[in-house]
């Protein structure tokens, strides 16, 4: 899970970045402004550039203030999702970069804020709803389109029209990246967080199932031994408060995603639950020959294969066989269908194939064999 939301992190971050380096690169396009008021007398030209300092100021403001908002607000990320999402800071923001440009038309003239519409394309796609930002930055377009062929030298305007336009459509562009990163990441969060629901119930499932189980079968016999064999019936309540004692912490364990199954302890675990249940088990294979890395699955697998032998099977006999890369549980009972899948053999199914291994449940009976009961192979 942590890899996954690791890369649901790393997706956003992406599109974060990609939104404000290209929002930012607009910044040189303030050069036109400058060379504007630089030929200006000084007192024009100190409130010009002023007026410049604060322009290039409140962009950046207004883009940091998109990508990284107040701990109390909202991410920007709704407005790239096309929603009517409104923030009132970052739309003030935008109001005052507007008025900025304007606020330029007694010292640079009224074609001044051409020279600025790029940064207000580029910010109205971060400070306002993007559908807003998008009308805003098509009628910007047109207005530089006009306002280019009927001013008194359309050729010092072209340029900058040109780059308005591309702008615009470079923001359209990136407002696509970015609506792309975001809905893999999220995409990413929500595979993770339902893969580890499933895990933990698996567990939770896996742990409780086989505990009860022998729980339930111990008390069973505690009960018929209590007046036939008092010191019998002592051992088998001590033995069950033992195991519900271990069940809590086996859950707490599953419950904090740290607990690894032992083989050795499952198996012994087995022979405690046949022993009570009165099932002959009979273990081939030494844990010591069993990979680390099968020794969890066969954990697993035994555990399984035992709960279900004791509930439903009615088996006198169970065999477990083991080899480095398998696991065999045959018992003699009634047998259960070959597509049965219940909660616990589900869990188990994908437990292999995590390790690229296959699990097969054999009705005996079913198979021409000459012996009833079920077979249970897991391969890696």
């Amino acid at each position: 899970m942590k890899t996954q939301l690791a890369m649901a992190t790393h997706s956003q971050r992406r599109g974060v970045v990609v939104g404000m380096v290209f929002s930012s690169v607009w910044l040189l396009f303030l050069a036109f402004p400058v060379l504007a008021a630089l030929a200006l007398p000084w007192r024009a030209r100190a409130v010009s550039l002023f007026l410049t300092l604060a322009f290039a100021v409140s962009y950046t403001a207004g883009i940091w203030r998109s990508f990284f908002p107040a701990p109390t607000q909202t991410r920007q990320w709704r407005y790239f999702d096309g929603r009517y999402g409104f923030r009132w800071d970052t739309f003030l923001i935008f109001v005052l970069n507007f008025c900025l440009a304007l606020s330029q038309i007694p010292w640079l003239g009224v074609d001044s804020p051409l020279m600025f519409a790029p940064f207000l394309v580029a910010i109205s796609s971060f400070t306002i709803p993007l559908l807003w930002g998008q009308v805003f930055g098509a009628a910007v377009c047109m207005i530089g389109i006009v306002g280019s062929f009927t001013l008194a030298r359309p050729q010092d305007y072209i340029g900058i029209t040109i780059s308005t336009c591309a702008v615009f459509f470079g923001m359209l562009g990136m407002t696509f990246f970015i609506n792309n990163s975001i809905a893999q990441g999220r995409e990413a969060t929500t595979q993770a967080i339902a893969q580890e629901r499933e895990r933990v119930a698996r567990d939770v499932h896996d742990v409780l199932g086989h505990s009860l189980t022998v729980i339930a079968l111990k008390s069973e016999l505690a009960g018929k031994l209590v007046e036939r064999d008092p010191t019998r019936a002592q051992a088998e309540i001590a033995a069950i408060t033992k195991l519900a004692r271990d069940s809590i912490g086996e859950l707490r364990s599953t419950v904090g995603g740290l607990r690894v199954q032992d083989l050795t302890t499952e198996l012994a675990n087995a022979r405690q639950a046949c022993l009570a249940a009165e099932i002959d088990l009979r273990v081939t294979g030494e844990v010591a020959d069993i990979p680390p890395q099968a020794q969890a699955v066969f954990a697993w697998g035994s555990r399984e294969a035992i709960t279900n032998v004791i509930r439903h099977s009615g088996a006198s006999r169970v065999e477990i066989t083991m080899t480095p890369h398998s696991l065999v549980v045959t018992d003699n009972g009634r047998g259960i269908p070959d597509d049965a899948c219940g909660n616990g053999l589900r869990g188990l199914r994908e437990r292999v194939a995590n390790l690229g291994g296959s699990l097969k449940l054999t009705n005996l009976a079913e198979s021409n064999s000459p012996a009833a009961g079920t077979k249970l192979e897991v391969l890696l």
